[in-house]
């Protein structure tokens, strides 16, 4: 019998919901206190890749007014209906490596110093795609809790009064 069918007939014959705590049904898994939530509940991938590089670019755009010639030599374009903000295979491709060398190699160009903001997001990037890579898979990989602590320390180093929530 269908799960739907036995919590019919269950409320039917007068169970009451409300002694169970509105559950129905037994939960699908028992967490332990000790057990990390990220182990079991993964974050919505695409959304934190989506919030973290549209800020990130944001914060660069702010400090280098040439900062569209990087993702246009990709042929990236933002989207007008996202409120010109990067699609979520936009975001992988500007987080790839080549594509981040291609951003120090203008910065430089630009005659950025290597400790100036613009620097420090493409840091916070090359942190996020580390992150990405060891989090974003259905296992954790090795090494993940370090490359949060990297990604969080580099994100402080901006300075920034007012992170988002996805970030």
């Amino acid at each position: 019998m269908g799960f739907l069918l036995r919590a019919f007939v269950w409320l039917f014959e007068g169970g009451e919901h409300k002694d169970y705590f509105s559950c129905v049904a037994q939960p699908l898994y028992m967490f332990s206190p000790d057990d990390p939530i990220i182990q079991f509940v993964p974050p919505p991938q695409l959304h934190i890749q989506l919030g973290v590089v549209n800020w990130l670019y944001e914060i660069l755009e702010s400090v280098f007014e040439r900062a569209d010639k990087w993702y246009k030599h990709y042929h990236i374009t933002q989207s007008p209906y996202h409120g010109n903000k990067f699609e979520g295979n936009a975001c992988h491709r500007l987080l790839q490596e080549d594509s981040l060398q291609f951003l120090r190699n203008m910065l430089a160009h630009e005659k950025f110093e290597s400790d100036s903001l613009a620097f420090r997001v493409v840091a916070s990037m090359d942190a996020f795609r580390k992150l990405r890579h060891l989090c974003f898979t259905t296992v954790l990989r090795d090494g993940y809790l370090d490359a949060i602590t990297v990604f969080q320390d580099s994100i402080e180093k901006l300075g920034r009064e007012r992170i988002p929530t996805k970030v």
